[in-house]
């Protein structure tokens, strides 16, 4: 996911550059003791923390939820539990195995959390609701069988937010809400399921594609919004690291 929200009162979303100046103000806060004793860090659709945060962040990692590769970092999570009932779950979850992905997108364990936490039958906040869902939908093609990048947890996760979600509280504009809500069908602001879906994964996939919208961007910018870094050890006389971006952008 882009960001987060720290403070729903604010209507604040942070993004990745913002987190640095945040610690930097909490650190502040605190008597200007550099006491970063309050920050914590989950790391989300990523398994180890970004190379030039490891030396001063990485002890505060703790919680992962991903579904790439394990990269062998942060083991000490292994040992720490979070517990739900009578089941214990690993703060280091990593859905991949046998060269695999478990699941197409890292937001349908998100979905599987307020599943199983939703025992009370509770309806899921709109912008959630939907943010999880767009993503999943984006990562996994719309389930597209070709594609073969959904499984069935993330079909499953799918229908629990189209169903679960409260969508009488989604603030959208008023025509695109009619669109996603298939008003002319239905009068109750309940999503018609079988169109909803395919919908929104055209939409959010149309969007991507805008050439206005590159258009718009620096070429950093555009550089940055699909960016991957990888790193490569090679140890001959001494240990060196050797690490490469790659990157996608849309060229007319």
């Amino acid at each position: 996911m882009a960001g987060i929200i720290i403070n729903p009162s604010h209507n604040q979303l942070l993004f990745l550059d913002d987190i640095t100046s945040l610690i930097n103000n909490n650190m502040n806060e605190n008597n200007n003791n550099n006491n970063d004793d309050d920050v914590v860090l989950t790391l989300m659709d990523h398994n180890k923390i970004r190379s030039d945060w490891q030396e001063q962040y990485s002890s505060k990692v703790v919680e992962i939820v991903d579904h790439h590769q394990d990269e062998g970092h942060h083991h000490l999570l292994d040992s720490c539990v979070m517990m739900k009932g009578d089941n214990k779950k690993s703060r280091r979850q990593i859905e991949f195995a046998n060269q695999q992905a478990l699941v197409g997108s890292t937001c349908t364990l998100v979905a599987e959390r307020l599943y199983n936490n939703n025992t009370e039958d509770n309806k899921i906040d709109a912008a959630l609701g939907l943010v999880l869902l767009g993503v999943i939908l984006l990562d996994t093609m719309n389930m597209c069988p070709i594609a073969s990048k959904g499984t069935p947890r993330d079909e499953k996760a799918i229908q629990f937010l189209l169903s679960q979600t409260d969508w009488d509280g989604l603030i959208l504009d008023a025509d695109i809400k009619s669109k996603f809500i298939d008003g002319t069908n239905n009068n109750n602001n309940t999503p018609n399921l079988t169109t909803t879906a395919t919908w929104l994964y055209e939409f959010l996939r149309d969007s991507k594609f805008d050439s206005s919208f590159w258009d718009s961007l620096s070429a950093r910018d555009a550089l940055r919004i699909d960016y991957k870094r990888f790193e490569t050890t090679s140890s001959t006389t001494t240990t060196t690291t050797t690490a490469f971006g790659m990157s996608s952008v849309l060229v007319n």
